[in-house]
């Protein structure tokens, strides 16, 4: 018997009891085009509702065709959605089918089929809660405690306590853990949320900066933070801090926090203060900027520039400050402080043009070329123009990109340009800026250049980072899907680009799934081939991790360019909400200069726009 005729016997029978049933329920459709949506839609939207078009005619024999539906397919999609229109109504039948199907998955998507059913109370479900909360795969224990503990459930809420100490979490976990426990924060918990911040990253910090009016909220949390200021522990110190930061009385205690002999007291004072452009900071700004932890060093540079209202005096030493991080330490700081230098516009950084071009480090050359740009001097022609001579890839791209914001001219080869500059330079008066931004890779594509969605690709150091999500399934207007029409576009950059290009795909549906750990360069034997099976190989499926797939791209220094494909907002990973993905994405580029080309398939994307805007990147709608 082939795999669906099972679901259609019963779809035969199940017709027939429609017309009875049309009294009990309002029938949207046929039952034909119900299993349609369910097994083929293009959305899990999309599929839910053709699972609660079964669920919602009757015990049986709706149910049945979702039960026999739900052991046949393989599709994780239909699953879900099965099992969520199970869940949601109350009988034997509808909670056997539930038991037995959820019992069938992993605890990870078991996990998933949990969070699509927070409010819903039909007994077998909060049976399957309940167990829930003990499982051995703590992020389905810490989802169904935190559901519980949301509704009063005390015992949860203890249980979330207690699995909070819990060694070897991850941070993904404890950043979970800090979510859940905020709503039903008791005073006593602020040390606990202490060592959750702390140990849990950066999905515990964005947990804490969400919730954090809430927890300020709960009773008796502010006179618990006033209690703890004097605490011999410098995580309860920092904690109050960060509770009582937005009290105007506050800031005495956070300018004596700035000389706390623990530096995660003095960061969240400094931070604080910082909101505020309290003077105060400055010095302390200029220490941190001068040692210690790059990405501190980083923080620092940034907050004095944020500064820079303060008036001609700060300007003035800020200046000569960041000539001296420039010229000095390490390359992460220099291109930040020369990024910093090129906006502010500050002429007498042109001197330092003629040796960043000549550096080994491309993020140095990248930035020579913003300075030449936005300084705009005569001189920087023939410099840019020696340099372009031996650059090849994003550097060549950038290359040309300065030469022709400078000039208006364009030309293909270094020969080129040499020949022009040697017949006019004498006499070449610079024209004005151009009002539109000149973006690197805009102007001049090599005819034989291999393109992405019609963006070329000039880069030598790539990662293509694509959604695979269930939503890829849908059909453009070509009659092939989403996912099929980014498989033919990645089998043609990956046909034309040279055997010196260095490739990293990475896709991302619930998870995020990495062609290899870093760039892999595409002349090594067998390596085209495997790459373009692993691209013939992808299947839509699951949620958007945008986040989680931009942090593995960041990771890799080797990368200076990223293609990212996406049809849909981040709904899973560690940032879903858009303007805190598109302000880390900007965090996480500040020293690398990564450049983010984005296309956004079927709908205007603001936060794709924006992450291409910032980046110098193009956007493109398809």
């Amino acid at each position: 018997m082939r795999k669906t005729d099972t679901s259609l016997c019963l779809l035969v029978l199940f017709s027939a009891f429609v017309p009875s049933l049309r009294g009990e329920v309002i029938v949207q459709g046929s039952p034909k085009e119900n299993l349609a949506q369910l097994e083929k839609g293009p959305s899990f939207e999309a599929r839910l509702a053709g699972a609660r078009f079964f669920a919602g005619r009757s015990e049986s024999p709706g149910v049945d065709v979702l039960e026999a539906l739900l052991e046949e397919t393989k599709l994780r999609e239909v699953r879900r959605a099965i099992l969520v229109a199970v869940g949601e109504r109350r009988g034997p039948i509808t909670g056997k089918v539930f038991r037995e199907g959820l019992a069938r998955l992993p605890g990870i998507r078991q996990l998933e089929v949990l969070k699509l059913l927070e409010g819903v109370h039909t007994p077998h479900v909060d049976v399957f809660r309940l167990r829930a909360r003990t499982d051995a795969y703590t992020p389905l224990a810490v989802e169904a405690l935190r559901q519980d503990a949301k509704r009063g459930d005390s015992s949860a809420a203890k249980a979330l306590r207690n699995l909070a100490k819990k060694k070897g979490l991850s941070n993904g976990t404890l950043g979970e853990i800090l979510r859940a426990l905020i709503p039903v924060a008791k005073p006593g918990d602020l040390g606990l949320f202490g060592r959750l911040l702390e140990r849990g990253g950066l999905r515990a910090e964005f947990a804490w900066e969400s919730d954090l009016e809430t927890l300020r909220a709960r009773p008796g949390l502010r006179v618990a933070a006033n209690q703890l200021l004097e605490a011999k522990s410098p995580i309860y110190r920092a904690i109050a801090l960060r509770v009582l930061a937005d009290q105007g009385s506050m800031i005495p205690a956070l300018r004596k926090a700035l000389h706390d002999p623990s530096s995660k007291v003095r960061k969240v004072a400094l931070a604080s203060l910082l909101q505020r452009k309290d003077p105060l900071v400055i010095p302390v700004l200029l220490a941190q900027a001068r040692k210690g932890a790059v990405s501190d060093r980083i923080d620092a540079l940034e907050g004095l520039d944020s500064l820079w209202s303060t008036g001609p005096s700060f300007q003035k030493v800020f200046q000569g400050f960041l000539r001296e991080q420039a010229t000095k330490g390490p390359v992460d700081v220099r291109v930040f402080a020369l990024r910093l230098a090129a906006e502010r516009r500050l002429s007498d950084f042109s001197v330092f043009l003629s040796g960043l071009l000549s550096s080994t480090d491309w993020r140095l050359k990248v930035v020579a070329c913003k300075l030449a740009k936005e300084l705009r001097r005569k001189a920087s022609i023939p410099l840019l123009i020696h340099a372009l001579a031996q650059a090849k890839g994003r550097e060549k791209e950038e290359l040309q990109s300065a030469l022709h914001s400078l000039t208006r001219f364009f030309f293909l080869s270094p020969l080129a340009w040499k020949r022009w500059w040697a017949k006019a330079g004498k006499d070449f008066v610079l024209p004005p800026k151009p009002r539109k931004i000149t973006k690197a890779g805009s102007k001049g594509a090599d005819a034989t250049s291999a393109r992405f969605y019609g963006l070329p690709v000039h880069s030598l150091r790539v990662a293509f980072v694509l959604d695979v999500s269930g939503s890829m399934r849908q059909v453009s207007g070509t009659g092939e899907t989403r996912m099929q029409v980014a498989q033919r576009e990645l089998r043609g950059v990956l046909t034309r680009l040279s055997r010196d290009a260095k490739i990293n795909l990475i896709f991302f549906d619930n998870d995020v799934h990495p062609f290899a750990k870093h760039l892999v360069r595409l002349g090594k034997k067998g390596i085209r081939k495997k790459l373009l099976d692993f691209v013939q190989k992808a299947s839509p499926l699951g949620a958007t991790n945008l986040s989680d797939a931009l942090a593995r791209a960041f990771s890799d220094p080797q990368i200076d360019t990223i293609y990212i494909l996406s049809d849909g907002e981040p709904t899973v990973g560690a940032i879903t909400d858009p303007k805190r993905l598109r302000d880390q994405v900007t965090r996480w580029n500040r020293s690398r200069f990564l450049r983010l080309h984005c296309i956004s398939i079927g709908r205007e994307s603001p936060l794709l726009r924006e992450v291409a805007r910032r980046s110098g990147g193009r956007y493109l709608r398809k």
